[in-house]
């Protein structure tokens, strides 16, 4: 059994777009063809892709953020140097170049839930 939810660690990733397409043509490929190639990583617990909601009208400083969530760092560790690790970054770095970043921001974490309790 793995670890809860707030005992994992995860990879959050500030996805930015290339200006020349536009948001829907982008949230098309990040989620139907990057998506399935990230779901192929080995260790991989959970991916969460969050699209922004363009009606709310809040200014967009990113296009989405990915979450990749693993039991733990030799976990990420392992995932990193698997063989489908390279297929998630060739898949973004296209001659499309969908992301429009030769490396995109992100950060290791670990989550702290506040009032309440986690499950998962």
């Amino acid at each position: 059994m793995g670890r809860s939810l707030a005992e994992m660690i995860k990879l959050v990733y500030c996805i930015t777009r290339r200006r020349d397409l536009s948001l829907e043509e982008f949230s098309r490929y990040w989620h139907d063809v990057h998506g399935p190639i990230g779901r192929q990583i080995p260790g991989l617990r959970r991916l969460v892709q969050s699209h922004p909601l363009v009606a709310s009208g809040q200014r967009m400083d990113f296009d989405g953020l990915a979450e990749l969530w693993f039991d733990d760092l030799d976990a990420l560790r392992a995932a990193q140097t698997s063989a489908e690790w390279p297929m998630l970054y060739e898949s973004i770095a296209l001659p499309l170049s969908y992301v429009g970043v030769a490396r995109p921001r992100f950060t290791a974490a670990t989550s702290q839930y506040i009032n309440g309790t986690c499950s998962g």
